[in-house]
């Protein structure tokens, strides 16, 4: 288990990628489940970090990634901001719509639950919990 903490600001971004990078070479992730993993986490953080706080860059977003080798890795992260549940309050996107009629973004809840094989919102206390866990 890894626990890193960010602050919530886009440029943190690349510090969890170059984490993630590393883990996938300890643990021998292939690359397409390190690219699902890193598209995922890239999606959840940053509607962390532009809906869950008032202010950019104050607050703490704390990052668990969890690896059980030949089944799983598992990335849970947490944040004392608004409470959300992207799984129940976040609308599908309309897939069948011409390019040209959808909305620009909508689609970070719809990878993350096509990638993941398991995905869970739960607040605790004042703590957004999001777990997203990928069969390996």
């Amino acid at each position: 288990m890894v626990k890193i903490e960010i602050r919530n600001k886009l440029e943190e971004l690349e510090t969890v990628n170059q984490t993630l990078e590393r883990l996938g070479e300890e643990w021998g992730l292939e690359l397409p489940v390190l690219m699902n993993l890193n598209l995922c986490l890239e999606e959840a953080l940053t509607n962390i970090i532009f809906y869950a706080f008032e202010e950019e860059g104050k607050y703490p977003v704390r990052i668990t990634f969890k690896y059980e080798k030949d089944k799983n890795v598992s990335i849970l992260l947490e944040d004392e901001g608004k409470a959300f549940n992207p799984l129940e309050e976040v609308k599908a996107p309309d897939l069948d719509a011409d390019v040209e009629e959808r909305k620009v973004g909508g689609l970070g809840v719809f990878f993350i639950k096509q990638f993941m094989d398991i995905v869970n919102y739960q607040r605790e206390g004042n703590t957004n919990q999001f777990l997203m866990l990928k069969q390996i």
